[in-house]
């Protein structure tokens, strides 16, 4: 990761006069010429062992990529000939490489301690659960190891940048049930006037919210292990057929998306504010609205999560914390149990590899189109490829048929005024947010996260077909359907932001076609048309109006068309 030793590139000058001491010290060969090239070519290219080597660089970038979501993680590691011990922002390396053989060693900006003395570095965890590192260095006469310096490695300087997940309002009362607020997301008219109104009513708006009970939830649910991405906070839990259900925080923690070097409090402050830009239940909102559709979906309910024993090692971290509950698709042995008797449960990477290995595996197109009419209808635009599962039914011996289940529904309804989000939300500003509106103002950057996916998955329908399952779509989700969701809202909540949400949904429905034949144009000035690891014929005729039909067939059977699509040249 960090090294001040011979690996890491350091050298004083004597080791561009004697080279070969990193590896032998008592080679003191003189070459004073050779040896700063080759410090330079160490430093600069490097061997395979080297830092500085392509292969070592790789290596580094995805350990620090592991890292950067993690704090008080200690890394140990022994290449180099010498002891350090390193801080690496929220963690701390430990080279422990001197036992046998020792060399030169620098100081870095991470470096806490260093000596290239013979000896070893030992780890202990105290009984008040601190961990230090103990230097033992080798005595020639004592013949032994002695205790040199013993360093703690805890650091709380990354403590201040924690949000509190559970916030119990002071309006709690008790005789109707103790009320709760989202977040402490309060700003003065000055702080609006830059960074906007957002949804600070529903954030600080206590809510009354029942307590979950572990016991009769689902016939019983039982902790398991945390879970979570880059902004939220969840905890995991299965019932006795072994179902999964996910309890995710509705505050968040968005720190972990910040690169490492932005990761100070004022940047944070600012990071954490940006939650606001969410409505807290947006979720339970698309919920129901989804229950008008046959697109797979969770039903997530509000709860605090108790103060029980039951929750064992997770309890300190989760009892009292305030978030949604809600079924996972999980796949299971015995289907009459498993998610809609499903045979399988998919992440998108692992259907990727199902559809390139076999043309029998096959998604269902029209049903995920539709999916996607959804998102861009309720503004959701962070719909990358790790917020859909996919739920699959076997066809027959070899293929299966794989249908959308989308998942994580933060960034719904987003609400972006102030000066400084009406900047990002310029053309030239964020590029893949997208306020939530009466109107469609950015088709392009409302589906900028999901645009591979669809390019992909959706390449196969035509203008028609888009606009056919927008219609259907446009009639499932009437009105009376948007009323109804908004009193999944919490009552406290529904006469103020879920009001002015169900407003902007019903003239964002008279809108819906031009903004599909929008995106339509959007992906088709480009069309990759795909196949699979299996042997495929393509037949591509050119047709008098200049139109280009393209088919795909099996190599040895041209009765089962694989695509069917007519390109036009105003479109393609």
């Amino acid at each position: 990761m960090v090294s001040g030793g011979i690996y890491g590139g350091n050298a004083h000058v004597l080791g561009h006069l004697f080279p070969y001491t990193h590896d032998k010290p008592n080679n003191r060969t003189f070459l004073p010429f050779y040896g700063t090239l080759y410090t330079k070519y160490r430093q600069n290219i490097g061997t395979a062992q080297d830092f500085s080597s392509p292969e070592y660089k790789t290596y580094i970038a995805d350990i620090e990529k592991v890292l950067s979501d993690h704090h008080d993680v200690i890394v140990c590691s022994s290449h180099e000939y010498d002891i350090e011990v390193l801080k690496l922002n929220n963690n701390y390396q430990i080279i422990s490489g001197s036992f046998l053989k020792s060399a030169q060693v620098s100081n870095t900006e991470n470096t806490i301690y260093k000596n290239k003395a013979a000896g070893f570095i030992k780890l202990e965890i105290l009984p008040s659960n601190q961990l230090i590192s103990k230097v033992f260095l080798y005595d020639k006469k004592a013949n032994e190891f002695i205790l040199e310096q013993t360093i703690p490695l805890h650091d709380d300087e990354h403590a201040d940048l924690s949000v509190e997940l559970s916030l119990k309002s002071d309006y709690s009362e008790p005789e109707i049930g103790s009320k709760y607020i989202g977040g402490n997301y309060q700003a003065s008219k000055f702080k609006q006037l830059f960074f906007g109104s957002l949804y600070r009513d529903a954030w600080t708006q206590p809510v009354e919210i029942p307590t979950l009970d572990l016991d009769t939830v689902f016939g019983g649910i039982t902790p398991n292990k945390m879970g979570g991405g880059l902004q939220t906070i969840s905890l995991k839990f299965k019932d006795k057929d072994g179902k999964k259900y996910a309890f995710r925080s509705v505050n968040k923690t968005p720190i972990k998306s910040l690169p490492k070097e932005f990761r100070i409090s004022l940047v944070n402050e600012i990071a954490q504010d940006m939650t606001a830009t969410q409505h807290p239940y947006g979720a339970l909102f698309v919920s129901t609205l989804l229950d008008a559709t046959e697109i797979y979906h969770g039903n997530p309910k509000l709860y605090i999560m108790p103060d029980s024993p039951k929750l064992g090692e997770f309890r300190k971290q989760f009892a009292g914390m305030f978030g949604m509950l809600e079924t996972k698709p999980t796949q299971l042995d015995d289907l009459s149990k498993s998610y809609q008797n499903a045979n399988k449960v998919k992440s998108t990477i692992s259907l990727y590899k199902k559809l390139y290995n076999s043309p029998k595996n096959h998604i269902d197109t029209a049903l995920y189109a539709k999916a996607r009419i959804f998102d861009i209808l309720i503004g959701d635009w962070d719909r990358h490829q790790d917020n859909w599962k996919w739920i699959g039914f076997k066809q027959d011996s070899t293929g299966t048929l794989y249908k959308p289940y989308p998942k994580d529904r933060d960034h719904v309804f987003s609400k972006m005024d102030g000066l400084f989000y009406y900047l990002a939300n310029r053309e030239w500003g964020i590029a893949f947010r997208e306020n939530f509106q009466a109107k469609f103002t950015g088709v392009k950057s409302l589906t900028l996260k999901a645009h591979h996916l669809d390019r992909m998955l959706l390449s196969g329908l035509s203008k028609d077909r888009w606009l056919d399952i927008a219609n259907d779509l446009n009639a499932q989700i009437t009105d009376s359907v948007i009323d109804l969701a908004n009193t999944s809202f919490p009552k406290e909540v529904q006469a103020h932001s879920g009001k002015v949400i169900t407003e902007k949904l019903k003239q964002r429905k008279t809108g819906l076609n031009q903004a599909i034949e929008d995106y339509y144009k959007l992906i088709s000035k480009e069309v990759d048309v795909i196949g699979t690891n299996q042997a495929e014929f393509f037949k591509v005729n050119r047709l008098s109006s200049n139109a280009v039909n393209v088919k795909m067939y099996k190599k040895n059977d041209t009765t089962e068309i694989l695509f069917d699509r007519t390109f036009y040249p105003n479109e393609t």
